[in-house]
């Protein structure tokens, strides 16, 4: 009797025995298991990268020491060409820690004197300019929002004909209105140049699109907002650069100087320049 009371006791407690057992063995996720969401851009946890909605979990890391991605010069990289078409730059991006300078994320340059980027300064956060003749022709930056932590946040430019606007986690933080042109004969950096300070951290799911991407409204205010991807983007013929990270290597090995193919309507050789490596962690 003993014996049939245990086996029946075994049985009526093993599934909670079961549960409580294997849920030790779960691990629980530091951030959001997310590549973006509207509120506050994703936070993709290091022990759960399998859980990110939609898309790669690489990205390239930049040790902010001349690393860079490089892109032979294309007249799809005329962004500031016109004044009356849209364009659309957007990337993922985390720093090893709080900037102490301004660090590039995407640009062309043909020198210092005539060049644009699109950067974060430590001092005035998001920023874009446009500089011809050693004058800035255009310039916008938020002023105040700076990235001062280590989580991964998304950044946008875009561009509604001569109305500019910076996005930072989906929310406008800076606005021009400029009808300043100008084009460039160089390559497209992404992470670094000899006139900006080199990305010291990772920068993930680059795009260039010819459109407004997100039906950004730019605005004097600053109250427009755009919904931030939580999925890869998609190429269609608009879209000039789109780098998931994680395109098949053509040549060499990652860290090395590998090339590959981006994913985007063009399909141009993007080489990775002295350390630049793909990064599965952030």
């Amino acid at each position: 009797m003993k014996r049939l009371f245990s086996k029946i006791l075994l049985i009526i407690l093993l599934p909670a025995l079961l549960t409580f057992g294997l849920s030790q063995y779960v691990p629980v996720p530091v951030f959001q298991i997310q590549k973006a969401n509207a509120a506050f851009a994703a936070f993709r946890t290091l022990t759960a990268k399998a859980g990110v909605s939609s898309g790669s979990v690489t990205s390239y890391l930049f040790d902010g020491t001349e690393d860079r991605l490089d892109i032979a010069d294309s007249a799809s990289w005329d962004l500031f060409g016109s004044a009356v078409t849209d364009r659309t730059i957007s990337a993922f991006v985390r720093l090893d820690s709080a900037a102490a300078s301004s660090q590039l994320i995407v640009g062309q340059s043909e020198s210092t004197a005539d060049r644009w980027a699109f950067y974060h300064s430590a001092s005035s956060g998001l920023t874009a300019l446009l500089r011809t003749g050693n004058l800035n022709t255009v310039i916008l930056s938020d002023g105040s929002v700076t990235i001062s932590d280590t989580n991964i946040h998304h950044v946008a430019f875009c561009k509604k004909s001569a109305e500019y606007g910076l996005y930072f986690d989906g929310a406008q933080v800076a606005y021009v209105s400029d009808s300043s042109t100008d084009t460039f004969a160089a390559s497209l950096f992404i992470g670094g140049s000899s006139e900006t300070a080199d990305w010291s951290g990772n920068i993930d799911e680059v795009l260039i699109e010819h459109d407004d991407t997100f039906g950004a409204v730019p605005v004097v205010g600053l109250t427009d907002t755009i919904t931030v991807p939580t999925v890869e983007h998609t190429s269609n013929s608009n879209v000039k650069l789109l780098i998931h990270c994680n395109e098949d290597i053509d040549t060499g090995t990652t860290g090395s100087g590998a090339t590959f193919t981006e994913s985007g309507n063009d399909s141009v050789t993007v080489t990775e320049v002295n350390e630049a490596i793909r990064d599965t962690t952030n």
